[in-house]
């Protein structure tokens, strides 16, 4: 009975995924639905304790997957994140396979989904998501292989240099276009001016001290030499 017990929650939580995947969410659901009332039934039974401890992260996966189906991408993040931090503090390892596996996969689906909205910088998709995805996916498969680990590690790899190199374009276009170079010229004009506007202020400053004749144009170039200052500042 135990082991068909396996097999039926078994078969339809892949029935979720393949629903989830295909972008059926309504039948996703149901089949969601009904695996919480399968769960729910058996551990009211002597099988109780043959359930994981990261069941609820697992239906609460399952449930972002299901939403971003929905194009609910932030509700989808919130779930992922919530299930990263629970289980970040394993990450070195002292964690069962289970859970270690639970972690990529949440790393690597967060990832995916925070690059389709703008919430989050890019250095925080990359360094700790996708990074963190793939070496535990790679950590996972040298240690502990198995019939799907190597397809995991490879997908989070592929997804790790698909996003990098996605960067490493983006950022040629920017450094190599018109509108870059234009604005390196004028940072450039701006520096200058900056170094001749502390001369001439340190000029009018010496001529202020003899004569209050200079104050009122010293304070104008003072102010001036403030304001390029700024620019500067936030040219860098």
């Amino acid at each position: 009975r135990r082991n068909t017990t396996h097999a039926l929650i078994s078969q339809v939580y892949k029935s979720c995924c393949l629903y989830s995947e295909l972008g059926r969410h309504d039948l996703a659901k149901v089949a969601l639905s009904r695996m919480r009332s399968l769960v729910d039934s058996f551990k009211s039974s002597e099988f109780r304790d043959d359930f994981p401890n990261t069941l609820p992260l697992i239906l609460h996966l399952e449930d972002a997957k299901i939403m971003t189906c929905q194009n609910n991408f932030d509700t989808a993040i919130t779930h992922c994140k919530m299930i990263v931090n629970h289980l970040k503090n394993y990450v070195t390892g002292a964690i069962d396979q289970d859970n270690r596996q639970l972690l990529a996969k949440s790393l690597l689906l967060g990832g995916i989904w925070m690059t389709h909205q703008n919430v989050d910088s890019a250095k925080v998709i990359l360094s700790s998501f996708f990074q963190k995805a793939a070496e535990l996916a790679l950590d996972i498969h040298n240690k502990t292989p198995s019939d799907s680990s190597p397809a995991q590690a490879s997908a989070a790899c592929f997804k790790l240099g698909e996003f990098a190199a996605n960067l490493y374009s983006s950022l040629d276009a920017r450094t190599t276009s018109d509108t870059w170079k234009r604005r390196n010229i004028a940072v450039a004009e701006r520096r200058r001016e900056l170094e001749v506007c502390s001369g001439e202020v340190k000029k009018l400053e010496k001529k202020a001290r003899r004569s209050s004749d200079n104050m009122d144009a010293f304070n104008e170039l003072w102010i001036h030499r403030e304001t390029l200052k700024r620019e500067v500042t936030m040219d860098e």
